[in-house]
């Protein structure tokens, strides 16, 4: 993408009455930058300091609702929300000569010691207190679309397009959807109770302080969804970094204040190893789609990991 240059940058902030003072290259932006067509943090003249992005023309509805839906959240006292400034023309996004930007306020947090953080068991108890939080908040939302994301669904479609692009990937990843076929799982998985989802929450997604989250980023997979989702995919990420965090640390502190909690319901938790390993298909889509073998080769020893010990996890975790 090409870097704006300073006039370009001045005129697409004056969209929201702040004048350009600086560029902070120095500073590090947390989240997926393959998100947006190209963002970086500007220091205005007043010295305040910002989160520019630029966004693609198709996704500027998906954008308008994720405004919309973070405002809602925000007046609703969800904590580590921060929601897009409007324009000084009340629009979640500004456009300049047929580019189109969100600006929202630059957060101050401290760099995840990797792999380090996994035994944290502190942080464990705050991503799940943030899950509660948002859980408790987050119904009804009327720019959320209301159709539930199908895990079987997304992964029989992959498979298929595997099967034909991907043999060998294909014959590598049916022991895991016979699993699932035979566990019961497909069968259960429509009747498994939906919520409102985060849709990315993994640790990379998160603004740390040195003892607590201080936002949470990145959208843009948000919808309802069974309502352990965001938990499968944060425990799944943490796993993978590395699998012993599974039995120690982050993962059982964060289920332990899940349970506590009590905000899932009993099929939620009966089924939850299995929608895990459900879910790690579409980080294994993301692999293949980087065409990054080593993440492909290692998702699949995670998947294997999590299948031929669900036995000893199921106990740790107290799962029925």
């Amino acid at each position: 993408m090409r870097q704006p240059s300073p006039d370009e940058l001045r005129a697409v902030l004056r969209l929201w009455n702040v004048t350009l003072g600086k560029e902070r290259k120095d500073l590090d932006l947390t989240g997926s930058p393959e998100r947006t067509e190209w963002r970086t943090a500007i220091e205005s003249a007043e010295g305040r300091v910002y989160v520019l992005e630029q966004i693609a023309a198709a996704k500027r509805d998906h954008r308008r609702r994720i405004s919309a839906t973070l405002q809602t959240l925000r007046d609703r006292a969800v904590p580590c929300v921060e929601p897009y400034l409007a324009t000084a023309y009340g629009s979640a996004i500004g456009e300049h000569e047929g580019t189109y930007w969100q600006l929202m306020p630059f957060i101050e947090g401290v760099a995840l010691p990797r792999p380090g953080y996994i035994w944290d068991e502190w942080r464990g108890e705050a991503l799940a207190d943030w899950l509660v939080a948002l859980r408790g908040a987050s119904s009804p939302l009327p720019a959320v679309p209301p159709e539930v994301f199908s895990v079987v669904a997304y992964y029989e479609g992959l498979l298929d397009s595997y099967a034909k692009r991907l043999p060998k990937l294909y014959r590598e990843l049916l022991p895991f959807r016979d699993h699932l076929r035979d566990s019961g799982f497909v069968a259960a998985h429509a009747e498994l109770p939906a919520a409102f989802c985060h849709g990315d929450y993994h640790p990379m997604n998160v603004i740390w302080g040195e003892d607590a989250l201080h936002s949470v980023l990145d959208w843009e997979f948000m919808g309802y969804k069974p309502e352990m989702y965001d938990v499968a995919n944060m425990i799944g990420c943490a796993g993978m970094e590395y699998p012993e965090a599974l039995l120690r640390g982050l993962v059982p502190a964060m289920l332990r204040r899940l349970r506590d909690s009590g905000i899932f319901a009993a099929a939620s938790w009966q089924w939850f190893l299995d929608y895990l390993l459900a879910l790690r298909f579409a980080w294994m889509r993301e692999w293949v789609t980087r065409q990054e073998q080593d993440m492909i080769n290692l998702e699949l020893d995670f998947m294997f990991l999590l299948l031929d010990n669900r036995d000893i996890i199921r106990i740790k975790w107290e799962l029925p």
